[in-house]
């Protein structure tokens, strides 16, 4: 039926992307990770060239499925949960099932799941790919910043400490589609990741905010809309 149909699709998304590492695996882990993470951007890509804005849609909703828990007492609602927050209260006398206790470590193994694919793509695939002029390099880019922004709207705190990374990116000359949605979903990340940042830097901001304002008056629709959102992020931190 229908529920198990999802929950195939969901189990088969886990063990690809998000399962722990194997150490007997083919080569060492940072190989293994960087396979999982080219894998999972080339398929946001072939779903970008294709204009499937839905599919990521569903994409995103596989994402979220993955990192919730839910709660047998909600009508099947699902509840996004951090690793550190504490379980629900069980009815007297109960207790987790097992099924639940099982949702709830995967969880937790999707929340550093997710950290590593951020930290790899952007200490990684980032800085070799803007460093590369090549056609096939500058769509994975593109992949990269889709694919991160996908996991920002999941789980923003991981792409806290790259935001300075990400700024020099709301910076490049826009000479075509692929620059206008390396610009858009940098200011969408940022815009996530701005409210959560601890003590940041005012010339960090006021970089920020210059940026944002120059795209503002420069850029087409699309752009103007995400800078106008990531800049209210950005005020209420000044």
């Amino acid at each position: 039926d229908e529920e198990n149909i999802r929950k195939l699709v969901i189990d088969h998304f886990y063990t690809l992307w998000f399962a722990p590492l194997s150490s007997g695996g083919s080569g060492p882990r940072s190989e293994q990770l960087m396979k999982r993470v080219l894998n999972l951007v080339d398929v946001v890509s072939e779903l970008n060239a294709a204009n499937a804005g839905n599919s990521l849609d569903i994409f995103e909703q596989l994402f979220s499925a993955l990192v919730s828990v839910q709660n047998s007492g909600n009508s099947g609602s699902s509840v996004l949960r951090d690793e550190n927050m504490t379980a629900p209260n069980t009815p007297s006398g109960g207790g987790e099932s097992g099924e639940q206790e099982a949702q709830r470590a995967r969880a937790k193994e999707v929340h550093r799941s997710c950290k590593q694919i951020v930290d790899c793509l952007v200490e990684n695939v980032l800085n070799t790919e803007a460093n590369t002029s090549s056609p096939q390099a500058y769509k994975r880019l593109v992949a990269c910043f889709t694919t991160l922004y996908l996991l920002s709207r999941i789980k923003p705190e991981n792409l806290v400490s790259h935001a300075e990374t990400l700024l020099p990116y709301l910076n490049i000359r826009s000479t075509n589609a692929s620059d206008n949605q390396i610009i858009n979903n940098a200011a969408r990340i940022l815009e996530c990741v701005v409210p959560l940042l601890h003590s940041p830097s005012n010339s960090f901001l006021i970089s920020l905010e210059e940026s944002l304002c120059k795209l503002i008056f420069q850029g087409g629709m699309l752009i103007v809309s995400s800078c106008i959102s990531c800049l209210g992020s950005v005020v209420n931190r000044l």
